[in-house]
């Protein structure tokens, strides 16, 4: 039997670093095609430089939804679209911005999740690296198809018990970030992708890392992608909020569900309630039903 999508649904917004006070821009992208799916989130920015107006976390990003773009007919699977992608970027960086691809770790890159489907719609695989989450929904069930490092959540555990020392001691969330120590052990988390999780980004050991499987369709109604902006706060676990989340965006779309996470967010503008290192994150997510 063949399957088509019935709809496409996505929303987008730039993160804010303070109550209704925005960050700079979104460093989030997508790309919606007719058989090729992702959602892309570019990693916070540790070098001040900007190419055509972009830091390098957007510009990794903007990058990877422009070849999906241009080349979504010629990518057969989720997971050798980042690999071509991967060598694309590689290419462009050394030939357009060599001194930021000289700072290896330092210099861009980002999560993301794809998902690519056959001709018939019938199957699907799907890909990730990073932190950018995948769910389908089948027989009145969600599972999460995109595994994320255990070594990654736990580093970034361990850099939130450090800013949030800081704010004990008064600092705010965005001032804490700021500060040399906190700078230095983010350089220190940035200097271990590739080597302890994977990220995309213009080195080829990060395809080590990649997330791939084969996906049956049969039965599958709704494939919810998401950046890690859109993760549900309440939950004890990372996995129980993405899952929280695909339910909220199926129940409610994508839009209207962030607008819920919104106001969770804005009541508690300390973080005191929810532990986070940003008041809210560039938040993107993408729901497909078939």
């Amino acid at each position: 039997m063949t399957h088509f999508i019935k709809s496409v649904d996505c929303f987008s917004h730039q993160g804010f670093r303070a109550l209704n006070t925005l960050n700079h821009y979104n460093e989030d992208r997508f790309f919606i095609g007719s058989t090729l799916f992702a959602v892309i989130d570019g990693a916070t920015a540790i070098l001040n430089e900007d190419m055509n107006g972009l830091n390098p976390s957007a510009y990794t990003s903007n990058f990877l939804a422009t070849f999906y773009a241009e080349h979504q007919n010629t990518l057969e699977t989720a997971g050798n679209s980042l690999r071509h992608a991967n060598t694309a970027f590689r290419k462009d960086m050394q030939e357009n911005w060599p001194h930021i691809y000289k700072q290896g770790k330092s210099g861009p890159c980002a999560s993301v999740a794809c998902l690519k489907f056959s001709p018939d719609y019938t199957q699907a695989t799907v890909a990730n690296l990073g932190d950018c989450a995948i769910a389908v929904y089948r027989d009145n069930h969600w599972s999460l198809e995109s595994p994320h490092s255990a070594y990654h959540r736990a580093i970034d555990a361990e850099f939130a018990d450090m800013v949030f020392a800081e704010m004990q001691k008064g600092e705010t969330m965005s001032s804490a970030r700021k500060l040399p120590h906190i700078e230095q052990h983010l350089r220190e988390m940035r200097a271990m992708t590739n080597i302890k999780y994977g990220v995309f980004n213009a080195e080829e050991e990060g395809l080590s890392f990649l997330q791939e499987r084969q996906l049956d369709l049969t039965g599958v109604t709704h494939i919810v992608l998401m950046s890690d902006g859109f993760i549900h706060p309440a939950e004890k676990s990372e996995d129980a909020g993405i899952l929280r989340s695909a339910e909220g965006i199926k129940n409610f779309g994508c839009a209207q569900y962030y607008t819920q996470l919104k106001k969770l967010f804005d009541e508690d503008p300390n973080a005191q309630k929810y532990r986070r290192l940003k008041h809210i994150d560039d938040s993107t997510a993408l729901l497909l039903t078939l």
